[in-house]
């Protein structure tokens, strides 16, 4: 299985697709929290999504994205979430691999073929190339992205 994640301070997305790139499961962490509180929920939650999903470390891998350079002055805030949830994977993933971090314009141009893409063309892109419906969560559509890379 892999996985992928989209990080995000009020709405994180999880998703686990099978080996063949079948949809298990998708999942949002959203939370009005802040600082540790905020941390301690989203990795709580994905600590629960894994398990559910997971007995062992069965991941063959998985991939998180980046931070988005538009995001003025919680560029500290999103690499404390990053960091965190890349740390609760470690115990899931197969072997000596870790989660791969794709930059927001390489995963774009990896599902779209534009880097460019709006969030709207990445939901188009994952329904038309995957037949996965995320009604509008483009959160869901980044992860299930992530987890095809």
């Amino acid at each position: 299985m892999f996985l992928g994640i989209d990080p995000s301070l009020t709405r994180s997305a999880f998703v686990i697709v099978d080996y063949d790139g079948n949809l298990r499961e998708a999942v949002s962490a959203e939370n009005k929290l802040t600082g540790e509180a905020r941390l301690r929920y989203v990795a709580e939650r994905l600590v629960a999504f894994m398990r559910k999903h997971t007995k062992d470390p069965l991941l063959i891998g998985g991939a998180i994205e980046g931070p988005s350079l538009k995001s003025t002055h919680r560029e500290f805030d999103l690499g404390e979430m990053t960091g965190v949830l890349k740390f609760v994977t470690y115990g899931w993933i197969a072997g000596s691999r870790t989660l791969t971090v794709v930059e927001p314009k390489r995963l774009k141009l990896f599902i779209s073929g534009d880097g460019a893409a709006t969030k709207e063309d990445v939901l188009y892109s994952v329904k038309k190339g995957y037949g996965v419906d995320f009604e509008g969560d483009d959160d869901k559509a980044d992860a299930f992205a992530l987890a095809q890379v």
